[in-house]
Parts: structure tokens; sequence; C-alpha cells
């Protein structure tokens, strides 16, 4: 397969584990995703995103040993949080807001869930926020 240049929730139905391609330029695949490689370094998975006050969302996680960033998809867009985006975050959860036609709520924190695991059988999920 080639690189993949978009992400929406379609393909990560498809492929629910992606890496970074080696040019940095686009995504991959990961084919063997139980349990999660170490060694592709940070992977993008999908997940189910739980805003305390808000309706559940499909999207996915970044990172390896921790999440520090996550997408969530509204129709044929992502909207990317990071943890280090402080003010900018509330401009791009508006962004999100108006795409999906809903009433604003608190988009972080938020918990996260996903099916996938490491070799030691931890599941990844937690919480996600973003530093102000």
């Amino acid at each position: 397969m080639s690189e993949i240049k978009e992400l929406n929730k379609k393909l990560f139905d498809q492929y629910p584990v992606l890496a970074w391609a080696d040019d940095e330029d686009g995504y991959v695949p990961v084919a063997e995703h139980s349990p999660l490689p170490l060694d592709r370094g940070p992977l993008l998975i999908k997940a189910r995103l739980l805003p305390s006050n808000g309706p559940a969302l499909d999207g996915y996680v970044i990172g390896l040993g921790s999440v520090y960033a996550l997408g969530i998809f509204a129709g044929d867009t992502d909207f990317v949080f990071n943890r280090q985006m402080g003010a900018e975050c509330g401009k791009v959860a508006s962004g999100l807001f108006a795409t999906l036609g809903i009433q604003p709520f608190d988009i972080v924190p938020l918990r996260f869930t996903t099916e996938f695991h490491f070799a030691n059988g931890e599941i990844i999920g937690g919480s996600f926020t973003v530093d102000s």
C-alpha cells in the first residue's frame, strides 16, 4: 500500500493502527498490532473519546508510551489537539463544534479507550488534557 496522506474515520475502520512513514510525510498501516509494536515510533491508534460533559466521539490517539495528541473526526476532517497547544485548543474546538453542528462543551479533559494493548497486556486508555 502506498503512503496515506489524509486521515479519516473510514481509514481507521479499515486500518486501526498507523505509523508514520519513513519519510514522515504520510502514514502506513501497522499490520501486526496485537500486541502493539514498541519499535515503530509513535503510533496513531483508533480510539473512542469520552469528554466529561459531551457526546462520545470517534478519533485516534497519538503516542506510544504516553499519548501526547489526539484527533477527532467530524465528517471527512480530523481536528487535532495536542498537550502543548494551550489557548489554540479553543479555536480548534470551535471549528470541531461548527463542523459537527453541535453546541460547544468542554472538549478536555477527556477519557479515551481503545481495543489495543502492549505485550504486557496493558490496554491503551486513559485521560487527556491540554496544558494551559
